[in-house]
């Protein structure tokens, strides 16, 4: 998405209020089998000064994904900071430094995708407290009292050769 700094430009050393929708790259989440449900919104100040234009946002969008404790499918909202610093093309020190295009719009999608690989969580939860699946019978232990835990024989618990753990001081 090209993000126009006209306005920055033109109030120059002054705080601008912007907003903007970029489309989410799923190419970067395919092994996780999330499905972004909107575009990202984008919404911050930007300040153009001696040729940088300095960005202070925050990114929100909504994502479907399973948990990874129970299984189950899940909607769940993203909210990350978004603080980038653009410089002039001709002043670029390298390839991984975010340009100012053209000198009236900057493309904000590739910092967006950047900062959304690190603010991602790598584990995702239906909720924080959520119980998972039983390990003997499989069931969701949010939505079911099996009791698994109660079952388990006296004899299974002698042949566990961890149980030698438990007793040492």
């Amino acid at each position: 998405m090209l993000l126009s700094i006209v306005k920055a430009k033109s109030a120059e050393g002054k705080q601008v209020d912007f907003e903007t929708e970029v489309s989410l790259n799923t190419k970067f989440v395919e092994d996780k089998n999330y499905e972004f449900l909107n575009k990202a919104s984008v919404k911050g100040k930007m300040v153009f000064d001696e040729g940088n234009l300095t960005i202070n946002s925050t990114v929100k969008f909504k994502i479907m994904a399973v948990c990874d404790r129970c299984g189950e499918k899940f909607e769940k909202e993203i909210v990350f900071p978004l603080n980038e610093t653009f410089v002039d093309i001709t002043k670029a020190h390298n390839e991984e430094d975010y340009v100012i295009l053209n000198q009236t719009c900057v493309d904000i999608d590739k910092a967006v995708q950047d900062a959304l690989l690190l603010f991602l969580p790598t584990r995702m939860l239906c909720k924080e407290n959520c119980k998972g699946l039983c390990p003997i019978c499989g069931k969701n232990k949010n939505f079911y009292s099996c009791g698994c835990e109660n079952i388990v024989k006296e004899e299974d618990l002698e042949e566990n050769p961890f149980n030698i753990l438990k007793n040492k001081n």
